[in-house]
């Protein structure tokens, strides 16, 4: 899935459904609401980049990353934005485009198929 959209700064993508939020996260005004927040490496990050998880009691949790770019990041903006209605980015549902056979197309009777063990051309 792909995601569009400007992001409004919410915040929601750097918390964990447990209310851990990540270490570089600054909250400006509330999480949750537009440009409520800034991650303080905004230009740096990068998928893997080590982070430090801060609990609601303020316990430091290790072995957390970023997902910046990710299918991870994707899936926490949808389940902890886009759901709770907070998220400004919206999901883009990749439709497969299936082609049909124009009119002059050969009918599938039509072709010419090589005898069993020969390749066509050969």
């Amino acid at each position: 899935m792909k995601l569009s959209g400007e992001c409004n700064f919410c915040g929601a993508c750097c918390f964990s459904k447990s209310g851990a939020v990540c270490e570089n996260l600054e909250v400006v005004t509330r999480q949750g609401l537009p440009n409520g927040t800034k991650c303080r490496v905004y230009a740096e990050r990068y998928d893997g980049l080590p982070i430090r998880m801060i609990t609601k009691d303020g316990r430091i949790l290790h072995g957390y990353y970023c997902a910046k770019n990710s299918a991870a990041e994707v899936k926490s903006i949808i389940e902890m934005g886009i759901k709770k209605g907070v998220c400004s980015l919206s999901v883009d549902l990749e439709i497969p485009v299936r082609s049909f056979p124009s009119p002059n197309s050969p009918k599938p009777s039509d072709r010419r198929t090589a005898p069993k063990g020969r390749m066509m051309g050969a």
